[in-house]
């Protein structure tokens, strides 16, 4: 079947670590059964997240995370076939973006890391650089048991 790739990102509501090691924990286990792999940003004010897999397994994942209460506002950016998979060995990465990170997402130094003023494209960029994958073509190591607390 062909391989798809979302990208998305939402306002995140809830500020709790435990809750996004729940997050993280809960979308191993489920995407592992799903075949879906992927990484999921998060800072102070947003989520941001690469989703590999199915077509119809990603739209109703895209759903259901919509419906998630922890956060609002999400917009698809980014929809379509994929080539390959760029995090094969993770079925769900975690970071918590830090300072430097965080400006690049951003248009300088001072400002916010906005997403929702960015292409799809320009977002899926940033996060292949964030996860460490940019100036390589192979897949991004597995992550082992990382979680978001600090």
């Amino acid at each position: 079947m062909p391989l798809y790739h979302a990208v998305y990102h939402s306002r995140r509501l809830a500020q709790d670590d435990q809750y996004l090691d729940d997050i993280l924990t809960s979308a191993r286990r489920n995407n592992a059964a799903l075949d879906v792999t992927g990484v999921l940003l998060v800072d102070d004010d947003y989520f941001i997240q690469i989703l590999e897999g199915r077509r119809l397994i990603l739209t109703q994942l895209i759903v259901k995370i919509a419906q998630d209460k922890r956060h609002t506002n999400l917009e698809l950016a980014l929809f379509g076939a994929a080539p390959q998979r760029m995090f094969s060995n993770w079925s769900m990465g975690g970071v918590a973006l830090e300072e430097e990170q965080k400006r690049l997402f951003s248009d300088s130094s001072t400002t916010a890391a906005d997403p929702s003023a960015m292409s799809g494209h320009v977002i899926w960029d940033l996060v292949l650089t964030v996860a460490g994958r940019a100036e390589t073509g192979e897949s991004i190591a597995d992550p082992g048991q990382a979680s978001f607390s600090t």
